[in-house]
């Protein structure tokens, strides 16, 4: 069922932010990972360059910006659909959670985030919300986080375990979501 965006948007954005309510890390099963976005119990895996950026086209949406009970986030889609990725900062505890649409079979696996300066790994599990959406965080004070927010007309990407990668364009919607954890 096809909404308008406006609608779409706040939905999934209610859906998102609901999820995250209650001032503590989403619970987590043995099998996803550490909350705080290690990859196998470590730091979050990074490497310094993006190939799979070179020629990849962009996804079919465009950037919203909305802030719900003081929460801000950032939502990707296409027009009068469903977003397909969202940003949201979480200033209560100070993380910024990602969120994909999709599932990983297992109910845990991994989220990779893409910038043109390079990629990080996190544990990410699924939210068994209403929608199939796949869930990871970073701590709002990370060096990507950082890098995305000061790198301005980069790309951004973001992909679940070996999934094909979603590439977006740069829009000032994502620095405001990921400003307002990082001036908390």
């Amino acid at each position: 069922m096809t909404r308008g965006a406006p609608a779409a948007l706040a939905g999934l954005l209610a859906g998102a932010l609901l999820s995250g309510c209650g001032g503590s890390p989403p619970a987590t099963d043995n099998n996803s990972g550490p909350v705080d976005g290690s990859v196998g119990g470590g730091a979050p895996m990074r490497t310094a360059s993006a190939p799979e950026f070179r020629g990849a086209p962009l996804g079919l949406g465009s950037w919203h910006y909305q802030e719900m009970g003081g929460e801000a986030a950032a939502a990707f889609g296409p027009p009068a659909s469903e977003a397909r990725f969202i940003i949201h900062c979480d200033r209560q505890t100070g993380q910024v959670r990602f969120v994909r649409a999709g599932s990983i079979s297992s109910g845990a696996g991994t989220m990779r985030l893409v910038s043109d300066r390079g990629s990080i790994t996190l544990a990410a599990r699924d939210t068994h919300g209403e929608t199939p959406e796949v869930e990871a965080t970073l701590p709002a004070g990370s060096d990507f986080i950082r890098e995305v927010v000061d790198d301005h007309g980069s790309r951004f990407g973001v992909a679940i375990d070996d999934g094909k990668l979603l590439v977006m364009p740069d829009d000032p919607a994502i620095q405001r979501a990921l400003n307002g954890c990082r001036t908390r």
